[in-house]
């Protein structure tokens, strides 16, 4: 499912841009995609979270949940999103660069697609196709996660700064 493959790597490249800025600029503006998903307009995360990091649950045994990042390949999300995502913009080089454009969200949202669209960004994902965290604009309706299927049309169309309840 290329569409949704697509849709996590924007969002997770969204999530490094602010993990970058974050460490160079106090309190900086946190953004969120708006998906356009075949008529609707929604915000919601393509994978999820743990503190700054997308996570696998894992379960032992004693049935004790551990929630630590779970990288097994270099060449599989997230890692490959990582690498590619520094190389791209240089990181390392200048930090200024980089700081004005996300505080530009435009100019940010045009980027991150340029990234994400000319990386060709290959290797293993893992395999739910799911939207967590939704909010279906128009109608205020929030869900806990969705399933999109193959036929569903998902693509990034802005992105709103995160309010602070």
């Amino acid at each position: 499912m290329e569409e949704l493959k697509f849709a996590k790597y924007f969002d997770y490249s969204l999530h490094l841009s602010h993990e970058l800025v974050k460490e160079k600029i106090d309190n900086p503006k946190e953004y969120q995609v708006v998906w356009k998903i075949n008529n609707n307009f929604v915000t919601a995360s393509a994978f999820r979270y743990r503190k700054d990091m997308p996570f696998e649950t894992v379960i032992d045994k004693e049935w004790q949940v551990d929630e630590q990042p779970i990288y097994s390949d270099k060449n599989s999300f997230p890692l490959n999103v990582r690498e590619k995502f520094f190389k791209y913009f240089g990181i390392g080089k200048t930090f200024n660069s980089f700081g004005s454009l996300y505080s530009n969200d435009a100019e940010l949202f045009n980027q991150l697609l340029k990234f994400v669209k000319s990386s060709r960004l290959i290797g293993a994902i893992n395999d739910d196709q799911l939207l967590y965290n939704v909010k279906i604009m128009n109608s205020n309706i929030e869900l806990p996660f969705i399933e999109i299927s193959d036929k569903d049309k998902i693509r990034p169309v802005s992105l709103i700064e995160v309010s602070e309840n």
